[in-house]
């Protein structure tokens, strides 16, 4: 530290006015911290460590779509309160309890770019973003875990292209519940109130020659005016530095309940990863409650998720059996801009062959929007809208309410890279 009176360097600002007064770790009100990181960097603290001089955030992003934003947020809130003795500022993404990556910048590197005394290529030599792994940490303040949360919003579904019906649709009133039991295992619930509908008399079904894992979607929307599309019990875990586990069971989607599983390695800084997963599944009563129909199938998909490297290209190879019992594989190719919008398509082909019907494959379209590019205040998810020009039963997949390269986004180095100007907004 500077000796007394000595003026602030490039390497340490001066506080804001009314800040304030820099202390150690020890020192600090993590609790009051906490709530100023929620409100003002959009984390939702889970816990606070220190390594030697690195402090480490551990929280779920609420707000910033973009990890730097959130990092740059943390770091001048962290720098305004401790003193000199901590150097490294880390920000530990967490989603459903798991650690995802650490994001660490260097604090008198980040108050010198601050300071325009860098410029930002300086900077980025001492941001870095490792992978997490047990280490030896004091932990200085666990946040309470929030145990229920709750939500009510419209909801939307949809058939394209019946010979009777151009469109069927129907809008529902959705109310969702999530109860945690700890940060790794979780409840989650939906009850969905019928509102508005155009099924009128159409009684068109599709004809099939395989099971009908997905042409009896209109007798799901008409079974009943109140319905429980899921009831899930979720858990994950980390199972290594790039390995990560979760399972779950109950009511997985409209169509089938059953018990499943994935695994996902996802090496940090490299371009690929490797996910496979399993399911058991029955087909669930069209009133979308706790009753079964006679189907059941196990079925899952090995993938292989490889970033080309070559204009924000992506492709996403998948081998396994389908819902219908079918075998076979799916292409999924999509672009990948620096703002996080992604654009795609995928192709599946199986074993069905000609039973498939019209369309002799599954395919479709989608694009996936940041809401940070719409919405007044910036948020982390992403919006996406898909359209399937006509649905059959071969190469159906189980709608997953969670994939774990989803969850594990804050991985992706490159958007992090690309977007590092941000960690001063």
């Amino acid at each position: 530290p500077p000796p007394a009176g000595a003026p602030a360097s490039q390497t340490e600002a001066a506080p804001l006015p009314g800040s304030p007064p820099r202390v150690s770790p020890a020192q600090i009100d993590w609790a009051e911290v906490s709530r100023v990181l929620e409100k003002n960097a959009g984390i939702k603290v889970s816990h606070i460590a220190q390594r030697g001089a690195e402090l480490l955030v551990y929280g779920e992003p609420t707000r910033y779509f973009y990890g730097s934003e959130g990092l740059g947020r943390a770091a001048r809130i962290l720098d305004n309160r401790l003193d000199p003795s901590v150097d490294w500022i880390t920000f530990v993404p967490e989603d459903h309890g798991l650690a995802i990556v650490e994001d660490s910048v260097h604090r008198p590197k980040f108050v010198a770019y601050l300071h325009h005394d860098i410029d930002l290529p300086a900077l980025q030599r001492s941001v870095e973003q490792d992978p997490t792994a047990p280490q030896a940490e004091q932990v200085l303040y666990t946040q309470p875990l929030k145990r229920f949360d709750f939500g009510l919003s419209p909801g939307f579904n949809q058939i394209i292209g019946t010979p009777d019906k151009p469109l069927i649709y129907q809008i529902t009133a959705n109310g969702t519940a999530t109860f945690h039991i700890d940060r790794n295992l979780w409840l989650d619930t939906e009850v969905d109130v019928n509102v508005l509908n155009n099924f009128g008399n159409s009684r068109y079904n599709p004809p099939s020659l395989l099971p009908r894992v997905r042409t009896d979607s209109r007798k799901y929307l008409e079974g009943s005016d109140v319905t429980m599309p899921i009831f899930q019990l979720t858990g994950t875990r980390q199972l290594g530095t790039d390995i990560y586990g979760m399972a779950y069971a109950g009511m997985l989607e409209p169509m089938f309940g059953g018990v499943g599983g994935e695994i996902l390695y996802r090496p940090l800084h490299q371009n690929w990863a490797f996910g496979v997963d399993a399911n058991f599944v029955r087909q669930r009563a069209f009133q979308q409650n706790f009753s079964f129909r006679n189907y059941q199938v196990a079925t899952g998909l090995a993938t292989l998720y490889y970033d080309t490297g070559w204009y924000g290209l992506h492709t996403n190879l998948s081998f396994g059996r389908y819902l219908a019992g079918d075998w076979g594989t799916t292409l999924d190719v999509s672009r990948h801009f620096d703002n996080g919008v992604r654009m795609g398509a995928w192709a599946t082909f199986t074993t069905a062959g000609s039973r498939y019907g019209e369309g002799s494959f599954d395919k479709g379209f989608y694009i996936t929007v940041p809401l940070d590019l719409f919405l007044p205040m910036s948020r982390p998810k992403a919006q996406t809208i898909s359209w399937e020009p006509l649905v059959r039963d071969g190469g159906a997949r189980l709608a997953k309410q969670y994939e774990l390269y989803d969850m594990t986004d804050a991985r992706d180095s490159d958007l992090f890279d690309q977007n590092l100007d941000r960690i001063s907004q």
